[in-house]
Order: structure tokens, then sequence, then C-alpha cells
């Protein structure tokens, strides 16, 4: 059995050329579309912080966001439930359950369209994107000489 020919090398190169190439545009996108999340997150969070400043968003809001100014917690503290504080528990329980009825209802709906619920479809998506991984790590298995 013959070994593989220059030719062979050439279009694995290629091959591979092309797929960095896939790769690097795919990875320039996701920053861009990133940074872009990020200036308009940084927005809306000062929009939130404003209004829970003013009380617009209820006194737990306003006495977490004063914490905030002056760095005593911070978002990442109250919602992962660090920040132990009355107000921070209250914000943190009313986001369960806001986040348990969203689910839900998107459940529901879901299964009345006889469509794939949200959890599912990420598991979908994830099974997918493992198989995709390893088809991939096997054809560059193969492909090692």
């Amino acid at each position: 059995m013959a070994g593989p020919t220059e030719s062979d090398f050439e279009r694995l190169r290629e091959r591979l050329e092309s797929s960095l190439s896939a790769i690097s545009g795919t990875v320039a996108s996701f920053q861009e579309e990133q940074r872009k999340f990020a200036a308009s997150d940084a927005e809306a969070e000062e929009k939130r912080a404003k209004a829970a400043r003013s009380g617009e968003l209820g006194a737990d809001w306003q006495q977490v966001q004063q914490r905030i100014d002056l760095n005593k917690t911070t978002l990442a503290d109250v919602f992962t439930g660090r920040d132990d504080s009355p107000e921070a528990r209250a914000l943190l329980s009313a986001a369960r359950t806001k986040i348990t009825e969203v689910s839900q209802e998107l459940d529901r709906e879901a299964e009345e369209s006889d469509e794939e619920t949200p959890i599912k479809e990420v598991q979908r998506m994830q099974a997918e994107f493992q198989a995709r991984m390893s088809d991939l790590q096997r054809r560059i298995s193969e492909e090692q000489l």
C-alpha cells in the first residue's frame, strides 16, 4: 500500500487553511457581537441602576443599589446568594420565582404549538455539537499521517 503523496499533503494543508480561515471569521464575528452586546448591556445596566437609585424598582433594589455604589456588594453577589442581606435575599427570591414562571410559560407555549421546549432544544443542540466535535476529532485522527 502506497503512502500519502505530496498531493495528499497539499489537499490536507488547503483544507486546514480553509478551516482555520472559517474559524477565524467566526471568532471575529463573535468578538464583534460580544462587543456590541457589552455596550448594550452596559447601557441597560446604567438604566437599571438609575431606576434602582430613584426607588422606581422598589425599596429592596434601592438599598442594594446603594450598597453596590459603595462597593459593599455586586449584582453577582446578590444573584449567587453570596450577599445574604435581607434585601438581596428578597431580590434573589423574586428572580428565582420569575425565572420559574417564565420557564413554565415557555414550556407550555412550546407544548401547545407542538414544538420542543427550550430545555429539550438546548439538550438537542448540545448533543449535535458533541456529535460534530467527535466527527471532527475522528477526521483529524484519520488524516494525521
